[in-house]
């Protein structure tokens, strides 16, 4: 038998439910506020730059069917003449209040007939599928465009800008495609006043709800603290009680049952000894019936150990689950102990149920298991428990006869109450692993050891 105590810091009761509720509503409300405000601004960026495009597309349209159209005849597409000079005036006009960037006009060969980069007047460019659709009809597309295309050659860059293209019919009835860029500048300023009007919006109705509902979370945090409150003060009643009873089933059997055994057992070699030389049977029948009573004393006593163990009340966990190690060790196992230093200066409650798993795990570890070697560990972190027994045997033996474990099952229960769950499982290379994981229990810790018990 070998054990190991580690000695830490005291316990630290577990966070309350309400501050823990109030903790992670705190973080996904500030989550929520992020995530919706990263929404809204999107949003109301993609309004600006539909409302944008609409904006461009209903002037540019206006424009050319109103201004432009009426100014290209066959002249103007045949070169330089009067009438050309007159569109070249009044386009131009147009571009230098700068709400309009570049013009061009298209005829259906892709060529174009009028643009203010006069380089690229009469040459022609492969026209994109939606563009080439417009030729015959009024429509309109529009998109973003930051003049990298072929056609855009000579034209300075200026950073993004609304590309329009517009069908339209001109002076002699023929096709032809207006197109124009314009800046984005009043597409920024919308930006900025939708996020100035929806932004806050959004996020202030999102506030609200939070701060409506946070009362009823706070209620019902409140609720839960008090019924786990509740629950631990049940469970501390229980296993006290119990404990109690365990004592006073210890003391009775130890002054009534024990003390007559005792008493017989001294009293039998008295007899046997009164007994006439020739008495042989008779001498021999009391000597094995001494041997039967001193091995139900011993058996008593084991019992009484375990029902009620001196070592848990007045040497604390340690000493308890080393006499829990020792005894076993007397059948040929060996036992390794670890006992984290806050599981060993727990509360009396949490001590108890300690007790309790290894008592089971060992016990079950020598009646079942068949097995040479076991390991016992308890900690205590962050406010949970956990208790591993695991041995090198023959594997998890849950059940004897079909039927499971009476100790097991009832073991299984107190832990549950505990609000935690037992686990026999396999181990990684052979044997079993009993493991038990429950949240520690708030006690009063000035209450003595031994008055718990």
């Amino acid at each position: 038998m070998h054990l190991r105590t580690e000695r830490g810091a005291r316990r630290r009761g577990p966070r309350s439910v309400v501050s823990r509720a109030l903790l992670w509503f705190l973080c996904w409300s500030l989550l929520a506020l992020v995530a919706v405000g990263l929404g809204s601004l999107a949003i109301a960026n993609d309004l600006a730059k539909d409302g944008a495009l609409r904006e461009a597309t209903l002037r540019s349209s206006t424009f050319g069917h109103s201004v432009a159209a009426p100014l290209v005849d066959r002249t103007v597409r045949a070169g330089p003449s009067a009438r050309r000079v007159v569109l070249d005036s009044v386009l131009r006009s147009r571009l230098t209040d700068g709400s309009i960037v570049h013009i061009k006009i298209w005829d259906s060969a892709g060529r174009v007939i009028w643009a203010d980069e006069r380089s690229l007047v009469g040459k022609q460019f492969p026209m994109l599928p939606e563009v080439f659709a417009l030729f015959g009809t009024t429509d309109s597309v529009a998109s973003f465009s930051s003049l990298k295309g072929g056609d855009n050659v000579g034209e300075q860059p200026e950073g993004e800008l609304l590309e329009v293209y517009t069908g339209a019919y001109d002076a002699d009835g023929v096709a032809f495609v207006f197109e124009t860029y314009w800046s984005t500048d009043q597409l920024h300023g919308d930006q900025v006043a939708i996020r100035h009007r929806l932004v806050p919006l959004v996020l202030g109705a999102l506030v609200l709800f939070e701060l409506t509902i946070l009362p009823l979370a706070l209620t019902l945090a409140r609720r839960v603290d008090r019924g786990r409150a509740e629950r631990s003060a049940v469970l501390r009643h229980a296993l006290s009680s119990a404990q109690r009873e365990r004592r006073r089933l210890a003391q009775d059997l130890h002054d009534g049952l024990l003390q007559d055994l005792a008493g017989l057992g001294y009293a039998l070699p008295s007899v046997g000894a009164q007994l006439p030389p020739e008495a042989h049977h008779a001498r021999t029948v009391i000597t094995e019936a001494a041997a039967v009573v001193e091995r139900d004393m011993a058996a008593l006593r084991e019992l009484l150990t375990d029902v009620y163990p001196a070592d848990l009340a007045t040497g604390g966990l340690s000493d308890a689950v080393a006499g829990l190690a020792h005894r076993a060790s007397a059948t040929g196992l060996v036992v390794d102990v670890h006992l984290d230093g806050e599981i060993v200066d727990a509360a009396v409650s949490v001590v108890q149920l300690t007790y309790q798993v290894v008592r089971e795990g060992l016990r079950n570890v020598v009646k079942h298991a068949d097995a040479t070697h076991a390991r016992v560990h308890a900690s205590l972190t962050n406010g949970v428990v956990q208790v591993r027994v695991e041995d090198d045997g023959r594997g998890p033996q849950i059940a004897v006869g079909g039927q499971p474990h009476l100790g097991l099952r009832l073991l299984a229960d107190t832990v549950n109450d505990a609000g935690g769950e037992l686990a026999l499982s396999p181990g990684e290379v052979a044997g079993s692993v009993l493991t038990a994981s429950f949240s520690v229990i708030r006690l009063d810790v000035a209450t003595p050891m031994p008055e718990a018990y």
